[in-house]
């Protein structure tokens, strides 16, 4: 009717009848039902004239003990349409007399014998093309790999499994791949933005309590075929696990070779922070200048000096977390026995708990502390020598020949900074801000002397969140200097009054000059417009 071609079978049902006194005119009732055992979205067969899978129809026996036959034509659905092609198809046949009314009282009601079959069950075969048993045994394989070595606690991107599943052998019915999704992972959708890769139909199913991609391979996976497919994941929940184990497989519902080899994918847990240290100064130039009074007497100018700061930050680029982290600034403090700084307050961010070296934790009380006008006595201050702190003389590094001198902690005494950090999460950090006001005296022995005040800073990850540790812990350093000139005030002296004078007259000269011109010219030598008296 439809232009389609489609696979037809012939239903014949066939009654005979025999008893005694039984009329000429006795009618059956016949239904004949395909697929019985399949729902009706599921049934695979219906009647060619009708469509449906029910036909009523009525026996007219014509004689006795000779069959009398009818035949209906059934066909198979579209090949798309059909998923089972394995089980076998039942079609059941189902008699009843009709009612007949009574023709006389010595004449019987006829009856069925009980011991006869009213209902009848046959059953029919789908032609798989599987040799002469009709036995497909189908020779199933699969492959996979993941585009990670190992999932990084934190990380966002998705994970991609990419599976080859290839039959070699005869046709393999409703071949599926099955993936229970394992705990700490969320199917996202099939890889289509590569075009060597099939862009198969999967669904996510419940299989025993468990989440479950199943992507359709074919029905049947045909002998020859490799089918190469990706699919895509999204991964949480890592903090306390070592290892995440995928398992795939391909099944099929042939009753022999139903299933491939099952691949076991173990991905190890790692953990691990991109954690960098970077600084800078505020502002990045401090100008001194002094006068002549503060250079007898550098104290005056101690409370009118500008702060410098310094500001480093510990910002961690993932992909996973910190729990503790040490952070350490080394800060000079003292050159030639004298102190450079008059004070200094550390400003770490909430969360951040820094100490001071109790021999120069005086020099960070803040402002409120009055200014020192006086500097440490050399006696009492306790000299530590480690990698990056050691004595200076004065006769080996002579101030007063040099145009520039670094303040770094290989030519001055600096203490130690230690912030203790605590959780910083991907894309946060954390802040660690020094400020400091120097002394006068040290910067303006010499006019023009430029300085350079520096300080380093380094940093160790100490603790990490999860149950699987880095490899190794995150360490980095930082420099920030703050370049210090030396500048007296600039004076502007009085004009002398010669100038003043020669200036003035130099103007009237020139103005004179300027009228004897256009003298000359005509300028002043006007016609006036007649008037009408002229006229």
């Amino acid at each position: 009717q439809l232009g389609v071609s489609v696979s037809c079978f012939i239903v014949q049902a066939c009654i005979t009848i025999e008893g005694h006194g039984i009329p000429q005119n006795m009618n059956l009732t016949a239904e004949i039902q395909l697929d019985i055992n399949k729902q009706r979205s599921q049934q695979r067969t219906l009647f060619l004239h009708s469509s449906q899978t029910k036909q009523v129809f009525l026996f007219q026996p014509r004689n006795q003990r000779t069959p009398t036959c009818i035949s209906f034509t059934a066909y198979l659905k579209n090949e798309t349409e059909l998923k089972d092609k394995l089980s076998l198809i039942v079609v059941t046949l189902n008699c009843s007399l009709q009612e007949m009314p009574m023709l006389s009282s010595d004449i019987l009601t006829p009856v069925l014998s009980p011991d006869k079959y009213v209902l009848i069950t046959k059953k029919a075969r789908i032609l798989l093309n599987c040799g002469p048993d009709n036995i497909c045994i189908p020779a199933l394989s699969l492959a996979a790999n993941i585009n990670k070595r190992r999932l990084f606690i934190g990380d966002t991107n998705p994970l991609t499994l990419i599976f080859t599943a290839s039959n070699d052998g005869e046709g393999a019915f409703e071949a599926e791949l099955h993936l229970p999704i394992p705990a700490n992972a969320d199917f996202i959708d099939v890889v289509r933005n590569n075009k060597s890769l099939s862009k198969l139909r999967c669904n996510l199913e419940m299989e025993n309590e468990v989440r479950t991609v199943v992507c359709d391979l074919g029905n049947p996976m045909r002998n020859g075929t490799k089918i190469s497919a990706g699919l895509q994941f999204t991964m949480h929940s890592l903090d306390q696990v070592e290892n995440v184990t995928f398992i795939t497989q391909i099944k099929s519902k042939n009753s022999e070779g139903s299933r491939s080899n099952a691949v076991h994918l173990n991905l190890m847990v790692a953990s691990a922070a991109q954690v960098i240290l970077r600084g800078v100064s505020l502002p990045e130039e401090v100008v001194l200048q002094f006068t002549d009074e503060s250079l007898e007497n550098p104290e005056m100018q101690n409370n009118t000096l500008p702060v410098m700061e310094h500001v480093y930050e510990l910002h961690n680029n993932g992909p996973g977390s910190i729990s503790a982290a040490v952070l350490e600034v080394a800060w000079p403090v003292e050159f030639q026995g004298k102190s450079l700084l008059l004070q200094s307050k550390i400003l770490p961010q909430s969360g951040v708990n820094c100490t001071v070296d109790s021999n120069y934790a005086h020099l960070f009380m803040g402002w409120e502390e009055a200014p020192s006008t006086k500097s440490p006595s050399t006696a009492n201050i306790v000299r530590i020598r480690d990698n990056h702190k050691r004595d200076v003389s004065e006769s080996e590094f002579p101030l007063e020949e040099e145009t520039s001198f670094s303040m770094n902690c290989t030519r001055v005494r600096c203490t130690t900074i230690r912030c203790h950090i605590g959780l910083v999460e991907k894309g946060k950090g954390a802040v660690v801000n020094i400020q400091s006001r120097l002394q006068m005296e040290i910067f303006i022995k010499k006019t023009y002397k430029q300085f350079t005040f520096l300080s380093n800073a380094n940093f160790m990850v100490k603790k990490m969140p999860y149950k699987v540790l880095p490899e190794s812990p995150s360490t980095g350093t930082a420099m920030v200097n703050t370049v210090i000139v030396r500048r007296p005030p600039e004076t502007s002296s009085p004009t002398p009054d010669w100038v003043i004078y020669v200036s003035v007259l130099g103007g009237l000269v020139l103005v004179a000059l300027m009228t004897i011109l256009m003298w000359k010219c005509g300028f002043f030598e006007r016609k006036r417009p007649p008037t009408e008296d002229d006229e």
